[in-house]
Parts: structure tokens; C-alpha cells; sequence
């Protein structure tokens, strides 16, 4: 079975601003969006949103680290960034993650979007990757009086 699917459009931001500004215009506009990662592997009508009225945005180029703290061993990287990029980066830093998937070419962002995670010997505390994530930046949209589009920084422990 074949599926052929187009959007009318795809974009490549390469930080953060351009984001904002792309989620705005497109919320602004009414245009259905969608967030798709270099190695999406979605079905085609789950990915393009509203046919060939939609926007895809790919993370493909926001695939940075922005900070490391070895003091606190934290690392900040954009979404697009591959978990392969992602454990070279730590290990540079003396750091090191315990548990990812099985394949290392899944994008950070994908990897929290689906939940996805390694095994763990753990049990409940600690068996994916998710679990230490300590602060998520979402883009979202939102209405005119807040410009469009707006980032939300989510901390561990918010209830949101």
C-alpha cells in the first residue's frame, strides 16, 4: 500500500526566534501545524496536517547543545538533536546517561514525544529517559493579545 501525502509547506528553523516567529505567523494565519524530527517515522496523514493547507516544522536544524553544567550535570540541547549527539556531547562533559532506546538515532525531541526509553534495573524510579528531563521550553500558540505564539518553561514537579 502506497501513501503520498503533501503539506504546503515545510520549515527549517535554526533557533529558537525563528520558531516563535513561524508558530505565531502560522497561529495568526489558522494554519494547522506539525513538528516532525529528521528521522520521523509517522504515518503520512498523521503527518501532514490539513493536506496540502498544512505546515510541518522539522527540528532538523535545531540540533545544539546550548549549555553544559558539569556541577550540576546538566546539558541543554535543542530538540532536533540526536541521541547519538546527545551521549558524545555528555561523555565530552564527564557525564553520562543511564538509560536510552536501543537505537541511537532518534531525536531528543522524538524521544520525549514518544515516550520513548531504555530498560531500566531502577524499577518505578528512573527506567526512561523522560524521567530526567528536569525542564522542557515548548513553543506554543496562543492568542493575539499574547503576540501569537508563546514559550512556556516547564520545571520537574509543575503541573502542567
Amino acid at each position: 500500500m502506497l501513501f503520498r501525502s503533501h503539506a504546503a509547506e515545510v520549515v527549517y528553523p535554526t533557533t529558537e526566534e525563528e520558531l516563535i516567529s513561524i508558530v505565531a505567523n502560522a497561529t495568526f494565519l489558522r494554519r494547522k501545524m506539525k513538528v516532525a524530527t529528521s528521522t520521523s517515522h509517522s504515518i503520512p496523514k498523521l503527518i501532514c496536517p490539513e493536506g496540502e493547507n498544512g505546515l510541518i516544522i522539522s527540528t532538523k536544524d535545531l540540533n545544539r547543545t546550548l549549555n553544559i553544567d558539569k556541577s550540576a550535570m546538566t546539558i541543554t540541547v535543542e530538540p532536533g538533536m540526536l541521541l547519538r549527539q546527545l551521549i558524545n556531547e555528555s561523555a565530552m562533559a564527564g557525564l553520562a546517561i543511564p538509560y536510552v532506546p536501543y537505537w541511537w538515532g532518534v531525536t531528543v525531541g522524538g524521544i520525549l514525544g514518544t515516550g520513548a526509553h531504555g530498560s531500566s534495573q531502577w524499577g518505578e524510579s528512573g527506567s526512561a529517559v523522560h524521567d530526567f528531563v528536569i525542564q522542557l521550553r515548548i513553543v506554543t500558540p496562543v492568542g493575539p493579545d499574547e503576540g501569537y505564539a508563546k514559550v512556556r518553561t516547564l520545571q520537574n514537579g509543575d503541573p502542567e
